[in-house]
């Protein structure tokens, strides 16, 4: 995951940051919602945004078809999932599927 962010241009972190900051409010708020999603062509990834207050992960399988859904043609498909721990920390996972759907938690 850090040779993957590390490619980040400075629009695709000020991007990143504005949806990982969207989604820590719906989870404290309790809500399990996509957030938004960072997608390149050119990378080719299309990256999932999930406010997840039940600590569980949206299934790959579903993300899947919604990026597939959009005409996305992706090599790596990720989530990115939200918790509060409880009223002061928060987690911030990843779920991270490759093109011969290998997943990585």
């Amino acid at each position: 995951m850090i040779l993957f962010f590390s490619h980040f241009g400075r629009d695709e972190i000020k991007a990143f940051e504005e949806r990982i900051s969207s989604s820590l409010d719906l989870a404290k708020k309790g809500e399990n919602v996509i957030v938004g999603t960072l997608r390149h062509t050119l990378k080719k990834y299309v990256m999932f945004f999930v406010s997840a207050p039940d600590r569980n992960p949206w299934p790959m399988e579903v993300l899947d078809v919604m990026a597939l859904s959009k005409g996305s043609d992706f090599d790596k498909l990720i989530q990115v999932f939200t918790y509060w721990e409880n009223d002061e920390e928060y987690r911030i996972d990843y779920v991270f599927q490759d093109a011969s759907n290998q997943y990585l938690k």
